[in-house]
C-alpha cells in the first residue's frame, strides 16, 4: 500500500494515481494485473496508461464520455453478480454457524466448538 500527498492546485487525482501505479511497477518489478478505481479516474490518462502496461482497468463509466481504451471489456457487470452472490452465500452460512454457537447448537456440538 502506498499514499501520495500533494498540493491541491495543478495536479489531477488521474495524474497521482499513474504516478502511484508507476511507483509500485517499479517497486515490485512487474504491473498488476487489474485496477479498480472509482468513477473519478474515468479519463484517457488513467485508461491509457493501464492498457499501455497491460493492467486492466475496471472504472466505472460516466454516462455521455467516451474514453479510448475503456469498452466492454473493463465496464461489465456479470462478474459482479457472481462475486456478490458468492459473498452472500458466505455470510449466510457463516451467520448460521454463529447463530449455533449463541443459542448453544444442538446437543454433541460443543466438541466440534472447540475443536
Amino acid at each position: 500500500m502506498q499514499a501520495l500527498v500533494s498540493t491541491d492546485h495543478g495536479v489531477t487525482e488521474p495524474a497521482m494515481a499513474t504516478e502511484l501505479v508507476a511507483r509500485q511497477i517499479d517497486l515490485a518489478e512487474h504491473a498488476p494485473e487489474s485496477l479498480g478505481a472509482d468513477k473519478g479516474y474515468h479519463s484517457a490518462e488513467v485508461v491509457g496508461f493501464c492498457r499501455a502496461h497491460s493492467i486492466r482497468p475496471h472504472v466505472p463509466t460516466i454516462q455521455g464520455r467516451q474514453v479510448p481504451g475503456l469498452d466492454g471489456r473493463t465496464t461489465r457487470k456479470r462478474g459482479v453478480a457472481r462475486v456478490g452472490l458468492s459473498t452472500l452465500l458466505i455470510l449466510t452460512a457463516y451467520n448460521l454457524v454463529r447463530r449455533g454457537k449463541l443459542l448453544g447448537g444442538p446437543p454433541g456440538t460443543e466438541r466440534l466448538a472447540t475443536a
